[in-house]
């Protein structure tokens, strides 16, 4: 998508007519490990790696998760940082090369929702 063309509004499109359409519809190809951005040097990313273990709420629609998470920086090698890098670079190409990029990966008997999932 990001080489189809240089105009960053075009290329920001295509990636929401790509997501919004069957991209998310499969939930068994995705991984249950959420990333999240900082800027370079981030104090807000520093400390909530010190924590080490935080807690996420999503509230939409009527759903509600409380996701209790263990977090840890990622590398710039990992699987993970690249795959952040290329899709946030979709809605923002001037994402600084040294972005912080943190994971958080869900204990699942320590997190909730409501209505309870099942």
């Amino acid at each position: 998508m990001a080489s189809k063309t240089n105009d960053p509004a075009q290329r920001r499109d295509q990636a929401i007519r790509f997501f919004s359409s069957a991209y998310y519809q499969k939930a068994s190809e995705f991984s249950d490990i959420l990333t999240a951005t900082f800027p370079p040097g981030s104090p807000g990313a520093t400390k909530i790696r010190e924590a080490e273990i935080v807690r996420l709420r999503f509230d939409a629609f009527a759903q509600v998760f409380d996701l209790e998470c263990k977090v840890w920086k990622l590398a710039s090698h990992n699987p993970l940082h690249q795959s952040t890098m290329a899709h946030n670079a979709l809605f923002n190409p001037a994402i600084p090369p040294d972005t912080e990029i943190l994971a958080f990966v869900p204990d699942w008997s320590a997190s909730t929702s409501e209505p309870e999932v099942r």
